[in-house]
C-alpha cells in the first residue's frame, strides 16, 4: 500500500513536471507579435508560472500526504498479519 502511494505520488509529480515544461516551452515559443497581441511580457508570464508551481508543491502538503499514507497502511498491515495467524490466535481471550 505504501509503495503504491509512493508510486502514485511519483507519477503525479512527473505528470506535473511535464505539464510545467510544456507550458514553459509554449511561453518561450511565443513570438513578439503574439506577446504584443496578448499585451504580456514573457518574463512576467514565466514568473507567474513559477509562482503557481511553487504554491502547488508545498513540502508541508507532501509531508501530510505521506503521514496519512503511513497511518492508513499500518492497520492494513496488521490485518494482513492477522489473516495468516490461526483463528484461535486472533480470538479475544477473556479470563
Amino acid at each position: 500500500m505504501f509503495l503504491a502511494a509512493l508510486v502514485a505520488k511519483l507519477n503525479d509529480h512527473l505528470v506535473k513536471r511535464r505539464l510545467y515544461k510544456s507550458k514553459v516551452a509554449e511561453i518561450m515559443s511565443l513570438s513578439a507579435d503574439d506577446l504584443a497581441d496578448l499585451r504580456a511580457d514573457r518574463g512576467e508570464m514565466l514568473r507567474y508560472l513559477r509562482q503557481a508551481r511553487k504554491r502547488l508543491s508545498s513540502p508541508w502538503a507532501s509531508l501530510a500526504a505521506l503521514v496519512l499514507a503511513v497511518l492508513w497502511t499500518l492497520p492494513t498491515f496488521g490485518l494482513l498479519v492477522s489473516s495468516f495467524r490461526p483463528e484461535r490466535a486472533n480470538a479475544l481471550v477473556v479470563e
